[in-house]
């Protein structure tokens, strides 16, 4: 993470403006900034922190930032006021420094919004400072519920203004709403205009939440779309990317009527631009197919005619999506990966495809913040498969119903009841540890019935007994427990095994991830192999253990949890 160092003149009352050096460094080596401005800032981060931190030294802002602010360590920025301000919106956490004595040539005033931060931390060598991050308030938005975060207008592909969609929002009571318009920002100034004018209606106040958004389509091997949203503003500077993205489309929709004339479809390309009022797109195309009677509805048209990898489908130039993320949140917005469900990356079982974990895990590195695991299109198994991965990998999780108005009859806008998030949920961690792999284990004085199977066929896990007076006593099942805040799920599971065999172990690839709802609550299950390094086994959480391959766990009384886990590995061969 990076927390920029920020120097605020003591003649000023107030945090604005704030002071930078004038000359932006390069390398460390050869950074301008003194050696005694270096220490200064490490010891104030010491004294208000009590941690160490590295020193991150920037001369130009670019993707690569997302990489160093994406990371659990701590870096402090030392930076010149243009790189300071470029950063700004991505940043979330500020270390203020009191300049002594009067201002001189190589200083010069930052300004910056400083908007929501609070003090975390202050004291005479400086002052922590902290906000939400726009992530975080996406986040609450979707736990409170009655939250739609994917709405289109007309602007795009949706049939309805502005106002019309707002007035189906208040009927519906939505707490919180975003339109987000394919590569177009056109819908977002009225509709703040229309939600602060219901605000003020004192005849029938209705205030929901309102977050611009955004809709662009990425090339990743196919088309994916990303969905940017601005709890914080900032979504104009997205004004000159989009403009090339409209561009693009505009080629691609030429291409696309040509190739449906090729097909022997009747419509040329000023139908399509005459069927939208804003951006036009594959969509238009749907609707011309679907009034002239060559498909019974848009959703078949996409299906047998302009989908992915269908005869009507004409690619174009897109951004990939690195560089969209980038975008996004350059201008301080939550880059989300849109309806993954109809990317074809879900099993839609209790068992969570491996294929959805990678694809996400893949677009968590290159920046993505969140995923759209509740969608208006996808099952209930596929949106808990989603939403499962989501919360394994650390992404937000956000709910859209992606309303087009009569262009989309299968989906509609949510209501003031939606709820997707309101249950009790925990992340657990599990550990596959195998017999071959632990023989020395089998040597120690493990109760008799631990090796009563004997050392042949299929692989052989080891469960535990569980003794202690909670949930599940009595039953088997594998060592690990619950992910504790500020854990990453591998930090958990070590813990847990030093806590509960009292061994210290090396944690390998995720094996598998699955859910599993009790009664008030849902687990996350994420299940790792795991090797055990040798050392004195001591039981603290249970009272004996057993070797057993996934059909022998199956005839055990083994945590209801585990049941579709040991199926799995059944299924698998294991």
């Amino acid at each position: 993470m990076i927390i920029p160092v920020i120097w605020r003149s003591q003649h000023q009352m107030d945090r604005v403006p704030a002071w930078g050096t004038q000359i932006p460094p390069a390398i460390p080596a050869q950074s301008p900034f003194a050696a005694e401005r270096q220490q200064e800032a490490l010891e104030a981060w010491r004294t208000l922190s009590g941690s160490e931190v590295h020193l991150l030294y920037l001369d130009a802002v670019g993707p690569t930032c997302l990489q160093v602010q994406d990371e659990a360590h701590i870096h402090l920025l030392m930076a010149g006021p243009m790189e300071i301000c470029q950063i700004w919106p991505l940043v979330h956490e500020v270390l203020v420094l009191p300049l002594e004595g009067n201002l001189t040539d190589a200083w010069l005033p930052v300004e910056l919004d400083w908007t929501e931060y609070e003090e975390v931390r202050s004291g005479c060598r400086g002052t922590w400072l902290r906000r939400l991050t726009p992530a975080e308030k996406i986040d609450q938005l979707v736990r409170s519920g009655g939250c739609d975060l994917h709405l289109h207008t007309t602007a795009s592909d949706g049939t309805d203004t502005p106002c019309e969609l707002f007035e189906r929002v208040k009927a519906n009571r939505l707490s919180s709403f975003a339109v987000t318009d394919h590569d177009l920002l056109d819908s977002l100034d009225i509709m703040h205009e229309l939600v602060q004018a219901s605000c003020a209606n004192t005849d029938d106040p209705y205030c929901p939440v309102f977050v611009p958004g955004v809709e662009i389509s990425v090339s990743e091997g196919r088309e994916l779309h990303v969905l940017g949203y601005f709890p914080n503003g900032g979504h104009h500077q997205l004004n000159e990317f989009l403009t090339q993205q409209r561009r693009a489309r505009h080629e691609r929709n030429a291409a696309m009527v040509l190739q449906l004339q090729r097909l022997g479809y009747d419509i040329t390309l000023a139908d399509l631009v005459d069927k939208g009022q804003g951006v036009v797109g594959r969509m238009q195309a749907a609707l011309l197919l679907t009034e002239r009677g060559y498909t019974r509805s848009t959703q078949e048209a996409f299906e047998h005619v302009l989908g992915f990898g269908k005869p009507g489908y004409i690619e174009r130039p897109r951004p990939n999506l690195a560089e969209a993320v980038w975008q996004i949140r350059r201008a301080g917005g939550v880059p989300v990966l849109a309806h993954p469900a109809i990317y074809h990356w879900c099993g839609e079982r209790p068992i969570v495809s491996s294929r959805l974990v990678k694809r996400l895990k893949d677009a968590r590195s290159k920046g993505l913040l969140g995923v759209e695991a509740f969608h208006g299109e996808a099952s209930r198994e596929a949106c808990l498969e989603i939403s499962a991965a989501a919360c394994y990998l650390g992404l937000v999780r956000t709910c859209g119903s992606d309303d087009h108005g009569a262009n989309k009859q299968h989906t509609s806008l949510y209501s003031r009841d939606t709820h997707f998030l309101a249950g009790r949920e925990i992340l657990v961690v599990g550990a596959l540890v195998k017999e071959r792999e632990h023989t020395w284990l089998l040597q120690q004085n493990a109760p008799a019935s631990s090796t009563e199977w004997g050392e042949s066929g299929p692989v052989r896990f080891l469960l535990a007994r569980r003794a202690t007076a909670s949930h599940g006593r009595g039953q088997w099942e594998l060592p690990g427990g619950k992910v504790e805040a500020g854990e990453s799920p591998r930090e958990a599971l070590r813990r847990e095994i030093r806590e509960e065999l009292g061994l210290d172990a090396e944690i390998g690839a995720l094996a598998e991830l699955l859910t599993h709802d009790y009664d008030g609550f849902r687990i996350i299950l994420a299940c790792f192999d795991v090797r055990l390094l040798e050392g004195s086994l001591i039981l603290s959480a249970h009272d004996q253990i057993r070797w057993a391959s996934a059909r022998q766990a199956l005839d055990m009384d083994v945590l209801a949890a585990d049941v579709a886990l040991f199926e799995e590995l059944e299924r698998l061969g294991d």
